[in-house]
């Protein structure tokens, strides 16, 4: 019936309309992360393995600056979002090649400082779509 074609519309929309909004949320925050971990980046020293030598023994002794933990901690959790594109089982190469892809102490600060920003600048795409994507929605609700 016309009715039930209706009904099946809003519910796709509405469902749409989460997807987008969730995806909006999570590019925002992935632009909260990366302005977070720029910000550490100027005051933390990056680069070789004497620095992720010096992170461990800070560790060790716990005595890592909050600054680098942050940055280490941060690094992990955009490490996890690499590695879910490949699914829920990613091979041994596809977690070397996000690895890649992430911001490191063992890197220089130029590559972190570059990693960092190609990872903000996606997020500020992708929130830039979700916006697009959920803005007329919400235009139609008032």
């Amino acid at each position: 019936t016309e009715l039930a074609k209706v009904e099946k519309e809003f519910e796709q929309g509405t469902e749409k309309a989460g997807q987008s909004l969730e995806k909006y949320f999570a590019a925002d925050e992935g632009v909260i992360i990366a302005d977070r971990m720029l910000k550490a980046l100027n005051t933390i020293e990056t680069g070789g393995s004497l620095r992720a030598a010096l992170k461990i023994m800070g560790d060790t002794l716990a005595t890592t600056p909050p600054n680098v933990g942050q940055f280490v901690v941060d690094a992990r959790g955009l490490m996890i979002q690499k590695l879910g594109a490949f699914g829920g089982n990613p091979t041994e190469g596809e977690r070397r090649a996000a690895e890649q892809l992430v911001p490191r102490i063992e890197n220089t600060k130029g590559l972190n400082q570059a990693i960092i920003t190609s990872y903000k600048q996606e997020m500020e795409r992708r929130n830039a779509l979700s916006f697009c994507i959920i803005s007329p929605l919400a235009s139609t609700t008032n």
